[in-house]
C-alpha cells in the first residue's frame, strides 16, 4: 500500500505507516526552489531527514514484523506441536491428511501452515517422523 503525501510535516505519514502503508511520495524541495506550485507541501533535505526518520521510528516503536519465540521460549520450542510426517512420503506422493499431522516435537512447519502443505506435492522424499518444512513442499 503506498502513500501520495501532499501534507506539510510528518504525520501523515506517521499514521500511513501504522495503517500498514509502505511506499512513501514526498514532494522535495531543493535549495533556491523556494517558490513553486509544490512547494508548501514539500521537504527540504533536513524536512525530508526528519520524515525518514519518522517513518523507520513508526516500525521501531510497532516492533518487528516478524512473529517468532523470544529467547526464553527457545528452550522449549521441542515441546511444541508441527507438521510431520506420520508415514513415509516418497518424492513426488501429495500432501494428505493420511500421510502428514500436526505432532510433537517442533520440527516441521508451524500448525498454522497445515491447510497450506495439504494437497502440495512432496519435493524430496520423507520419512516417518520426519518434519515437514518449506523445501520439501
Amino acid at each position: 500500500m503506498g502513500f501520495s503525501d501532499h501534507s506539510t510535516g510528518f504525520l501523515g505519514a506517521i499514521i500511513a505507516r501504522t495503517l500498514g502503508a509502505s511506499v512513501f511520495e514526498k514532494h522535495i524541495r531543493l535549495v533556491g526552489d523556494e517558490i513553486g506550485l509544490d512547494s508548501k507541501f514539500s521537504a527540504d533535505k533536513f524536512e525530508l531527514r526528519d520524515y525518514i526518520n519518522a517513518v523507520i521510528g513508526v516500525d521501531i516503536c510497532l516492533g518487528l514484523s516478524e512473529i517468532k519465540p523470544v529467547d526464553s521460549e527457545m528452550a522449549s520450542m521441542w515441546e511444541r506441536p508441527s507438521v510431520i510426517a506420520i508415514s513415509d512420503i516418497a518424492k513426488g506422493e501429495i500432501f494428505s491428511r493420511a500421510n502428514i499431522g500436526i505432532r510433537r516435537p517442533f520440527v516441521g512447519s508451524p500448525p498454522s501452515r497445515l491447510e497450506e502443505i495439504l494437497g502440495k506435492s512432496c519435493l524430496r522424499s520423507l520419512r516417518k517422523g520426519e518434519g515437514v518444512v518449506e523445501g520439501s513442499y
